[in-house]
């Protein structure tokens, strides 16, 4: 009973890890990874947000694709639509019949690229 436990406690995080990184194999997370997969549900978009920036410090770091999976960090938007954005995805994600995947991301940074912002890996 134990080992059956163990394998399937195994099992769930190798399926988390899986559905947080990218075809690569090196674990490292890529800017589509998860824009039209690696979740189902309803997707948030990120078309409508201002990705406007002058500096890194106007950046937030955001999750966009399918709500209902791993949700890790992959694009980047204006802090000021943060609001805006955690409203939306919270309510995209009532329709999930489980709660978000606790996953482990990889570490991306946020940076103001030609006024526009973006998320490094």
């Amino acid at each position: 009973m134990k080992f059956t436990i163990h394998a399937l406690t195994i099992l769930g995080t190798a399926l988390a890890f899986a559905a947080c990184s990218d075809d690569s194999g090196d674990g490292a997370v890529a800017d589509d990874d998860f824009v039209g997969g690696g979740g189902s549900g309803p997707t948030l978009s990120l078309a409508d947000y201002d990705k406007s920036c002058s500096s890194e410090a106007d950046c937030a770091a955001v999750f966009e694709g399918p709500v209902c999976g791993c949700a890790c960090p992959n694009h980047a938007i204006n802090v000021s639509e943060l609001d805006r954005y955690n409203a939306r995805q919270q309510e995209l994600s009532q329709s999930c019949g489980r709660p978000t995947v606790a996953c482990s991301c990889a570490g991306g940074s946020t940076v103001c690229a030609g006024g526009t912002c973006d998320l490094t890996f």
